[in-house]
């Protein structure tokens, strides 16, 4: 028996972030994201970041902690997609409801390959941030793919009070649901 499976043929995404989103403060220290910032954050990052696909993650941080807002994914790139007036009005909506907090956002990019950009898997890993998400702050600001899944392993897939049995670590373990490499379904 295999100690270790292979992903063969997994696409492996890279994660780029948090990357500090300009704003704007009015004199009520209220904050806001324009065009106008928005352009400057493309000029000011790495110019090769613009034309990647993937998704993104929009988050709040405050005091050193970074809560996802809203989760979005780019088919074409993320330069035409991140700041449209929609998902700005989504960012600004977070960002007035939070004034202490700075914006901030990940990307996580498709791997470049040769022919046409799996938008299945970009689809797909959409689902799964969100779904991850909702688990750290149920007020995103995401309209689709915020119902989860209908069912649950105790103590394997959710954890519950009290202990954890000795079968179901050995379960969790076997079918490579805990420890660093978890990939939870959702």
């Amino acid at each position: 028996m295999p100690l270790f499976v292979q992903n063969i043929g997994v696409i492996k995404f890279k994660v780029h972030g948090p990357i500090s989103i300009p704003y704007k403060e009015n004199e009520k220290r209220s904050k806001h994201i324009s065009v106008a910032d928005a352009k400057e954050f493309w000029l000011e990052i790495d110019k090769s970041l613009a034309k990647e696909r993937g998704c993104y993650v929009f988050c709040l941080k405050y005091r050193g902690k970074v809560i996802p807002y809203y989760i979005g994914k780019a088919c074409k790139s993320f330069s035409q997609e991140v700041f449209t007036s929609h998902k700005l009005t989504k960012f600004n909506e977070a960002l007035h409801a939070s004034p202490s907090s700075k914006p901030v956002i990940y990307f996580v990019v498709h791997p470049k390959q040769k022919g046409k950009t799996n938008e299945s898997a970009i689809d797909e890993l959409e689902t799964y941030l969100i779904q991850s998400a909702i688990m750290i702050n149920p007020e995103i600001k995401n309209i689709h793919k915020t119902v989860g899944r209908k069912w649950t392993i105790s103590n394997v897939i959710d954890q519950v009070p009290g202990r954890t049995r000795e079968d179901e670590k050995s379960f969790s373990k076997s079918m490579g649901l805990s420890g660093p490499r978890a990939l939870k379904p959702s």
